[in-house]
């Protein structure tokens, strides 16, 4: 797994995959090992049935309460005559936030002030803490927008969908896995000073991968009764 600040949960999911002539049974999971109490899974209800040549997911989370490493190993328990249990050896670590962020602008080769959060070192109007937060380059000039439905690195989208009383304000934006960032969709109707809100409604979170996930929260806003609106997505670090 991908470094995690201290006690943020970091997910990974394990594909099981059947690749014999029979159902494949899942009929237990277990985690073992010395930090075994710091990861946890989901599988479902088992027993589990995975028909010839389809697979199911298992997802694991980790959860760090001090920084270091850990270490653990997932068995399936199966009536595979070959391999129960199947075990699967796994590894996380926890660092401080401070840390991760610093590991990041050294990657960008940024030190001293021009490292900051609010630091803007290549004068393009986002800061270093957005860069680090919606996957941009810290290491060059970089303001891209993110696309909608498919983008991986880029600042907030904001856009209408639907009509009338079925519309709604949406916002598409990425988000880095366990890194101790809050982000907050904010919306106003006005951009007057103390006027944006947080954002209610329904949200789609899609995996990305070991470090990211991309988010969308539609918000019902009827254009006919509320035809202006405002949206930020607020980034703060502890």
């Amino acid at each position: 797994m991908a470094p995690s600040a201290t006690g943020m949960v970091m997910s990974r999911s394990l594909i099981v995959r059947n690749t014999g002539s029979g159902p494949l049974v899942v009929s237990g999971l277990a985690v073992t090992g010395a930090d075994a109490g710091s990861f946890t899974y989901n599988a479902g209800t088992l027993p589990l049935s995975v028909l010839p040549g389809a697979s199911s997911v298992v997802n694991i989370q980790f959860q760090g309460a001090t920084a270091g490493s850990y270490s653990a190993t997932v068995q399936l328990l199966s009536n595979d005559a070959d391999e129960s249990p199947f075990d699967i050896a796994i590894s996380a670590s926890a660092v401080t936030v401070a840390s991760l962020y610093n590991s990041w602008t050294s990657s960008a080769g940024l030190v001293g002030l021009p490292a900051g959060h609010d630091a803007m070192p290549f004068n393009d109007g986002v800061a270093n803490l957005l860069k680090y937060a919606f996957n941009l380059n810290g290491g060059n000039s970089d303001l891209r927008t993110l696309t909608t439905g498919g983008g991986l690195a880029g600042l907030p989208v904001f856009s209408g969908a639907g009509s009338g009383a079925q519309a709604v304000f949406r916002v598409e934006f990425l988000r880095r896995k366990g890194s101790g960032i809050t982000y907050t969709p904010k919306i106003s109707s006005s951009l007057g000073v103390g006027s944006f809100v947080p954002m209610t409604g329904t949200t789609t979170v899609t995996d990305l991968g070991p470090q990211w996930e991309r988010v969308r929260l539609d918000q019902p806003r009827n254009p006919a009764t509320q035809p202006r609106g405002f949206g930020i997505v607020e980034v703060t670090l502890p």
